[in-house]
């Protein structure tokens, strides 16, 4: 923030997560008010705690809560190209709602700050409708945009009581609104998602009631149906809740929690368990959410690392069957190697249901370098086994290309299912950093001399191509004859 502050002219004076604005001269405005060239940002109020702190600056407001903004070391687009290896990078995200950070405790929010002055160009008040000097064409302000009305429509608003007008001659946005927005036409029931400029159909009120939350909407954006019209129709829309997200519908008592898509229901003694755990996010959404088959009990995915709530024990569940998890690294290692969000807390009395299979195992994907907590040590996983590395390994590695990288918690290397000794045998490999390749078998390396040998090797072994080795590793396997293929 110092930098660009600086390359705009001015001057970002000492202070914490809050005072250095003042410090520094900026202004703190309504977060609604924040326009291109403003800053957000998030804090829990206290000035020395970075724990969950960010930084963006806004590119664009364009309306109901949504920005286009510009931030560092986060995701975001670099050149139009989504980028998670975030680190260093200045990204950008074209639509982005101040929400909390991910993991964060309660009380964390956004302040917005300004430096300097903006000139005023911003559109009309949400939901109103404007004309231009000299031209008689009427435009609705909806979400940043600047969407043309004809005689219809203007007269579908005033039957809606949408009669708010006004005269605005800055510039004119594009008709576009922003991605995930629920539409319905002015004068119509049916509502759309807009889906990178296609209008997906909404089935029922649970479903728009769904996005809306899920997309952490104002609302539903009631649009000149002239230009809806324009649009192009698409599949039907579809909505789960987010994980972890409590609901009841309209009516019933019953409460359900939403993993993974699939709708659970709550015992008291599961309401009261997550709300020990402060997983406390609710709504309540029309009738119907339940009984749509795509959020069945049954539909939560398989392969998926659960926890009942209130109790530690963790298990992966399988073809609709719970396997436990016998420690932290095994768990971790399966939300990595599934590239699972996190671990699905689940009601208690759902998962008491499950029958109860054996013991979950897990090996990280091939070319997996990890460290475990508290150790500099270096490990690659190689068909289920731990490899040690070396400094010139790990260069040579990155050399190649193969960086991707995890923490484990202590325990992983020490599971003998792990040990260097249990890569497979007949697994055809090469020394990171050289071109070599030699079989694995019988405890022992044998050079493979040709191409063809080497085709041969893997039609008679199928295995997921060449594993590329630490060459300190390979060092400490002896070596056999030539190998052969018949």
């Amino acid at each position: 923030m110092q930098r660009w502050v600086a390359a705009a002219g001015g001057t970002f004076g000492a202070g914490g997560v809050n005072s250095g604005y003042t410090n520094s001269g900026a202004v703190e405005i309504p977060l609604a008010e924040a326009a291109k060239g403003d800053v957000l940002q998030r804090t829990n109020g206290g000035d020395n705690d970075w724990s969950f702190a960010h930084t963006v600056v806004v590119v664009a407001n364009k309306g109901g809560g949504l920005y286009s903004i510009v931030q560092s070391n986060a995701p975001g687009y670099v050149n139009g190209t989504w980028r998670s290896d975030w680190a260093g990078l200045v990204t950008e995200v074209p639509d982005w709602r101040a929400t909390a950070a991910p993991g964060a405790p309660a009380g964390w929010y956004w302040r917005a700050w300004r430096f300097g002055t903006v000139q005023s160009s911003a559109l009309p008040p949400e939901n109103t409708r404007f004309t231009r000097n000299g031209s008689g064409q009427q435009y609705l302000s909806m979400r940043g945009a600047a969407l043309p009305i004809n005689y219809n429509d203007a007269v579908a608003f005033d039957a809606e009581g949408n009669r708010s007008t006004g005269v605005y001659n800055g510039p004119l946005p594009p008709a576009t609104l922003p991605n995930t927005t629920v539409i319905r036409p002015v004068g119509r029931p049916d509502q759309f998602l807009l889906v990178n400029g296609v209008r997906q159909p909404i089935g029922d009120p649970a479903t728009s009631s769904c996005l809306v939350f899920a997309f952490n909407l104002p609302g539903v954006a009631v649009v000149p149906a002239s230009w809806a019209d324009t649009l192009p129709t698409g599949p039907q829309a579809a909505c789960s809740l987010p994980d972890h997200t409590r609901f009841t519908e309209t009516g019933s008592l019953a409460q359900y929690i939403s993993i993974r898509g699939a709708a659970l229901p709550l015992s008291y003694d599961d309401a009261v368990a997550y709300d020990s755990e402060g997983l406390r996010t609710y709504t309540q959404l029309p009738v119907g959410y339940v009984a749509n088959p795509i959020h069945a009990p049954s539909q939560v995915p398989n392969n998926v690392v659960l926890r009942p709530v209130g109790r530690p024990g963790q298990f992966l569940l399988v073809n609709g069957v719970r396997q436990p998890i016998g420690d932290p690294a095994t768990s971790s290692c399966l939300v990595f190697a599934f590239n699972l969000p996190g671990v699905a807390v689940v009601p208690a009395s759902w998962a008491d249901t499950l029958p109860t299979g054996p013991q979950a195992a897990c090996s990280l994907p091939d070319h997996t370098r990890f460290t475990e907590t508290g150790s500099l040590a270096q490990y690659i996983s190689i068909r289920g086994a731990a490899l040690p590395l070396s400094y010139d390994d790990a260069v040579a590695y990155d050399s190649e290309g193969l960086r991707t990288y995890t923490q484990l918690p202590v325990g992983y290397v020490a599971n003998p299912i792990h040990a260097p000794s249990q890569v497979p045998e007949n697994t055809m490999l090469r020394a990171v950093g050289s071109p070599g390749q030699y079989l694995y078998a019988a405890g022992a390396l044998h050079a493979v001399d040709n191409p063809t040998l080497s085709s041969c090797l893997f039609a008679r072994y199928p295995q997921n191509g060449l594993a590329v080795v630490p060459t300190n590793w390979m060092s400490s396997v002896p070596r056999g004859d030539a190998a052969t293929c018949n």
